[in-house]
């Protein structure tokens, strides 16, 4: 049988939108624009080939409709905007071409991503913290090891901790909870032991000497 147009309404709760009924079937959903731009109407007959296009044709419109709202609100690296895609139902090869188109207009850019990820945040976490927090958002290592190759942590340890205690003395009893307190927080344990020396010096020694 004929893959028939037989009808073509606009749908009631969807402005902008249509249903497309094939040999008197719903067969999918089509915004006006792509309605126009695969020129169809009623009465036109296609092939279970052109019917398949055209479902692929607008699952890539919609996947990129829906990618573009997620990009405009945030960044996203590559693998984290294809783990949204993906669990929304759409195949790998429409990701994908996406993912491409997106990568092309610059709006994914895992090195820039990378590059302002450790801006923001180094002054809140240390080189492993923040090295370990973009590998889980699917960042390639070659990416991540340029972007941290000039990392410094300056004075974050000694803030972190200086924040902890509110500006108040340490004390002697809890010095390895306040050196765990920065190893959580990435900083090595030469740094958080240093951070607390310097802060010590600071605060003229612990609380019970």
């Amino acid at each position: 049988m004929k893959n028939k147009i037989t009808d073509i309404q606009p749908q009631v709760k969807h402005e902008g939108r249509f249903s497309v009924f094939i040999n008197g079937a719903f067969s999918f959903g089509i915004s006006d624009f792509d309605l126009l731009k695969l020129s169809l109407s009623v009465g036109d007959c296609l092939t279970d080939e052109e019917l398949s296009d055209i479902r692929d044709a607008l699952d890539e419109s919609k996947c990129q409709d829906y990618a573009n709202a997620l990009v405009c609100r945030k960044m996203y690296t590559e693998k984290e905007l294809y783990r949204k895609l993906s669990a929304r139902g759409y195949t790998d090869d429409v990701c994908q071409t996406v993912i491409d188109r997106l990568k092309e207009y610059n709006y994914i850019n895992d090195e820039e991503y990378a590059r302002l990820y450790i801006e923001e945040k180094k002054g809140q976490y240390g080189e492993f913290k923040i090295r370990q927090k973009l590998y889980e958002k699917g960042l390639p290592r070659e990416t991540v090891e340029h972007a941290m190759s000039d990392f410094e942590s300056g004075d974050a340890a000694y803030l972190l901790l200086k924040q902890k205690l509110r500006g108040g003395k340490p004390k002697k009893d809890d010095r390895q909870k306040y050196i765990r307190f920065l190893a959580s927080k990435g900083f090595s344990f030469d740094e958080a032991k240093d951070a607390l020396n310097a802060y010590t010096e600071d605060t003229d020694g612990f609380d019970d000497e």
